[in-house]
Order: structure tokens, then sequence, then C-alpha cells
């Protein structure tokens, strides 16, 4: 398996990587995501410049030529999908845009606005286009335009289709197969519906823009998220794929995964690229929670790391989930959680009471 993990951008954090990627012969970390801040590259992303390390052009460069050094690939995260960073650009702020990621040898450019990803195919780049989750891709006709027509060089699948092993294997026909990237760690429902039904888009949207440093709206949207938390159940709901379950997307044909976490620590996202790496035999903490990357500790305009260690008082075991094989249900069942109402189901209901017997 080949895995793409945000980075910190940590010179050990990235020591780790390789150590790691000696130790486990059948899975690599392949490549690596993050980016400068806006007001260092005037390249906008998907955070906010206060979530994103303090580096310099140069560090950046040199981290990337280590990277290369240890046969790891970058991706550069131009993730932002507001309309307003790319459209009132000039042809001129384009080709420096493409011309800046040249020199710093980037590989991999991942996108979510149609603007980019025009401008950046039609400028022949010397670098392969990933197409974001942000963007909610799950079509298969959308994939065949974005690999046959914009010729993209991966897609991060939207998350809403990680249980859905009807389309799954479906796409797994395709030879587009090869092309598709699945996000492993995200969390995000609000009481166990996805959030790309509510929040998402404009989550991503106002950290574009910088965040909520006036904490408006209740700290909109980051502790908006606490209904997560509130409903324990809802973990269960979320859209993840545990290490132990890799195997069912590997044996369809998924080779590449995502996990993310690049505004974490060393230490978390070590331990995130060792449970994955290791499929979950090398498991730094049994608990689901522990693959979370704690948003409610981000605040209005700083990131809080004291407590980033520090898992919610709710605890469900990964090892139970093994032994009862909970994901087979949402395989079998051959009909995706979007057309179901979840009181009709209560599947992820009967599996907690199960847990906390």
């Amino acid at each position: 398996m080949n895995f793409n993990i945000g980075t910190n951008f940590e010179t050990h954090f990235l020591n780790n990587i390789i150590e790691m990627n000696n130790k486990y012969k059948n899975n690599k970390i392949t490549e690596m995501y993050g980016s400068l801040k806006n007001c260092v590259s005037n390249i906008p992303t998907a955070r906010p410049d206060f979530r994103i390390p303090d580096i310099t052009v140069l560090q950046f460069k040199e981290y990337v030529k280590k990277c290369h050094e240890n046969f790891i690939s970058f991706n550069y995260t131009a993730n932002s999908p507001l309309t307003s960073d790319w459209f009132y650009k000039s042809q001129i702020y384009y080709k420096k845009f493409s011309d800046f990621l040249k020199d710093m040898e980037i590989d991999v450019l991942t996108l979510s606005h149609p603007l980019p990803i025009f401008a950046e195919y039609l400028s022949n780049q010397n670098f392969g286009i990933e197409i974001s989750t942000i963007l909610d891709v799950n079509n298969i006709d959308a994939i065949k335009y974005y690999c046959e027509h914009l010729d993209v060089k991966k897609i991060c699948l939207s998350i809403s289709k990680n249980r859905d092993f009807q389309f799954l294997e479906a796409l797994a026909k395709t030879k587009y197969v090869n092309r598709i990237e699945l996000l492993v760690n995200e969390f995000c429902n609000i009481k166990g519906i996805p959030c790309q039904n509510f929040y998402r888009k404009s989550c991503y949207e106002l950290h574009s823009l910088g965040g909520n440093p006036d904490n408006f709206f209740g700290g909109f949207p980051m502790k908006w998220c606490s209904h997560l938390r509130r409903e324990p159940v809802s973990w269960l709901k979320s859209n993840i794929i545990m290490p132990h379950d890799l195997h069912y997307y590997t044996e369809m044909g998924y080779q590449n995964f995502k996990i993310s976490g690049r505004t974490l620590t060393t230490k978390f996202i070590t331990n995130l690229a060792e449970v994955y790496l290791s499929e979950g035999k090398d498991c730094f903490n049994n608990n689901l929670l522990s693959l979370w990357g704690h948003v409610n500790k981000i605040s209005a305009n700083n990131v809080n790391t004291s407590n980033l260690e520090k898992i919610p008082d709710i605890f469900l075991s990964m090892e139970r989930l093994k032994e009862i094989d909970f994901l087979k249900f949402f395989k079998e069942k051959r009909e995706s959680c979007d057309n179901v109402l979840c009181e009709k189901c209560t599947y992820c209901h009967k599996i907690y009471r199960t847990l906390n017997r």
C-alpha cells in the first residue's frame, strides 16, 4: 500500500517516516503533503496561516529535497475552495504560481477549485495534479472526465464513499482505480450525518479566509463540531477506514491512502503513520478516537497543543471492532448509508451497546 501523509515540516518527523519505511516492507509512506503560509508563498490553501508551520521558502525546498533523497514524493496543497482566491488572478499570476512550484521541485499539486485545475492543465506543468477531497468527487463519470480530459494524477475520493461498497466495487472495475486515493481518518459528521451536508464546505471556505479570530457565531465552525462528541455512537458512524480494515479496500484493488494530520504534533502524526503502516498491528492506542485530529483543541486564532494527546472521555475499542468485524456489515448490506434512515438500521447503535457491555 502507498500512503500519503501530511507533514508539519519538522525534521524529526521526516526521520521517523524514513525509519518506518525501512521497517515496513509492503506498506510505505510514498508521499508527503503540506504547504507554506499564504503570506509567504501567495498561494492560497484551505488552512489559515496560524495553523501552518512557520518556515521559509528555503527551508521548504530543503525539506522537499530530503524527501526526494529518501524516495518520498512531495504534494503541495493549494486547496483553497474560494472563487475569490482564484478568479481575480491574471495569467501572469498563474505562470508565477507554476514557476514557483517547479522551482520547489514538487511532484504533485492538490487543488480543489476548477480555475487552477484548468489553468495548471493548460500550462503543461511538470508536476501531477490531484483533486482534493474538498471537491467531494463521488461519481464515476466525473472521475473519468478528470482522468481523461484533464489528465489528473490522483483523485482523493469523497469521504462519503468510504463505506459505499457497491460504488467502490464498481469503481474498482474501471481503469481509474489506480488514480483513486482514500482518506482514512476523517471523522467529520454531525450526530452521525456526514458533515458535507452541513458545515464542511463553509468550514474550508472560512479557514481559507483566515479562520474566525473573533469567535463570531459561537466559534463557528470548529466549536459547532462538538455535536460529534455529544453522541458517542457518532464516532462509529464516521466514514473512517480503521487500520485493520484496509484489507477490504486492497482486496478490491485500492492501493493509495491518505492520512490527515499535517497541523498536529510530530508525536501524534508519527503514531498515526505507524498504526496505518502496520495495519493496526503496532497500535499505539486501542481507542478509535486516537485516530482523530482533535479539532476541539483549535481555538479562534491559535492552536492549543498542550492537550493534543488527550483523547475525549469516550472509549471505543478498535480490538473489539476488529473481533466483531464491524465493517463487514457495510460490505455485505449492498446499500449505501446515504439511502437509508439511520433509525431504520440501528446497526451502529447495536455495536455501540455491545462495546459498552
